[in-house]
Order: structure tokens, then sequence, then C-alpha cells
């Protein structure tokens, strides 16, 4: 699933938040996220976290 996709989704199941998690590291790249957060409607908060790329797998 694209951001295109997805926010299309997210505009159907019409969440208070979501949270882009895989771009970057499963599907995608980085800036497919905030493409993602910027098709949302303004009614859906989106948080982007951002991966350290110095911390150890498991530190999270």
């Amino acid at each position: 699933m694209d951001y295109i996709e997805a926010a299309h989704l997210a505009a159907k199941i019409s969440p208070k938040y979501v949270i882009p998690t895989h771009y970057g590291s499963i599907v995608g790249n980085k800036e497919d996220g905030i493409l993602f957060k910027n098709s949302l409607s303004k009614k859906i908060k989106c948080e982007i976290l951002i991966k350290d790329e110095d911390m150890d797998s498991s530190e999270y």
C-alpha cells in the first residue's frame, strides 16, 4: 500500500489519530510518511515517529 492508498483508507475509517510506522523501513521511503500526512484530512491528526539510526533495536 502506498501513501495515497493509505490516506484513502484513513479517510474511509476516519480515525482521530494515525501514526505511520513503516515508511522508510518496510515500504517506501521517509518522505512518503510526510506525503501521507499531507494527504490526510485536517480532522485526522498524524504523528510521524522518526527512528534514530544510532539507537540499538533493543532500545525500542
